[in-house]
């Protein structure tokens, strides 16, 4: 039987690193990472599905659970795992039901269930909103000019890598109601005890940022990185600040965060 029917990408030798993508954007987004960690590190990419090259859901679906099929098919004990804004959801997840499997954690522009935006919208529920009422193309455009990505017009290059990977996606969350990624709650912040390491980018939207902060702050052993020229695309918009930091956390050892 097939564990796991997602797109999965593999590159490297050594200790694995699973990396997790953002919403409406797919395994392409983390190459500057792969590029630079696979001459020491097993790289492991996948495509969430419904985005990229995995497929659809069919009925019910949970992204923790599908995670935890990856590892399974890639026959993985102990992973670091990195996450960015929904993989960073998706990683907090997976690390709070799952802390035996996981070495050490990255959580880069994240969001929070529960998460209190105050007078600021959170983005992807504006999004769906536009989809409901405008439709799938008038979401795509919507997102794609939402100030959450407005840092994006520093860095050329990291802008056409999210618009290519934006442009490819099918929509399918944004089609019909009932359609919003699923993931197993994280339950209380204070019980997450892996190593942790949270990355924000200085020009991201004040609640993605005020999130980074809380978590670092609440996470028993966690530390706290801002990358100071880069908003909600950090691993893109700034890879070498970005690659820096991450290379700490991937040569830990023990509990200690380097």
């Amino acid at each position: 039987m097939k564990l796991c029917d997602l797109a999965i990408e593999e590159k490297g030798q050594g200790p694995s690193v699973v990396f997790i993508h953002g919403f409406a954007l797919d395994r392409r987004m983390w190459y500057p990472q792969i590029k630079y960690f696979s001459t020491e590190f097993h790289c492991v990419t996948y495509d969430l599905r419904g985005f990229g090259e995995s497929p659809v859901p069919f009925g019910s679906y949970n992204h923790t659970d599908d995670l935890l099929n990856v590892l399974k098919t890639l026959k993985l004990d102990r992973i670091h795992l990195v996450g960015l804004s929904l993989g960073a959801n998706i990683a907090l997840s997976f690390a709070a039901q799952n802390a035996d499997r996981v070495i050490s954690l990255t959580l880069a522009s994240s969001g929070l269930a529960g998460h209190d935006w105050g007078k600021e919208e959170r983005p992807p529920t504006a999004t769906d909103c536009v989809a409901r009422h405008q439709g799938v193309e008038a979401a795509r455009t919507f997102w794609l000019e939402h100030p959450l990505f407005a840092s994006l017009e520093n860095n050329p290059s990291a802008k056409a890598e999210v618009f290519r990977e934006v442009l490819d996606y099918s929509g399918w969350h944004w089609q019909k109601d009932g359609r919003q990624a699923r993931m197993t709650p994280t339950g209380p912040l204070e019980k997450v005890v892996v190593p942790t390491l949270v990355i924000s980018g200085k020009q991201d939207l004040k609640g993605y940022r005020n999130i980074s902060r809380k978590i670092a702050a609440t996470l028993p052993n966690a530390k706290f990185q801002q990358i100071q020229n880069a908003g909600h695309m950090c691993n893109l918009e700034d890879a070498n600040a970005f690659n820096t930091a991450l290379s700490g956390i991937l040569h830990t050892k023990g509990d200690e965060i380097l």
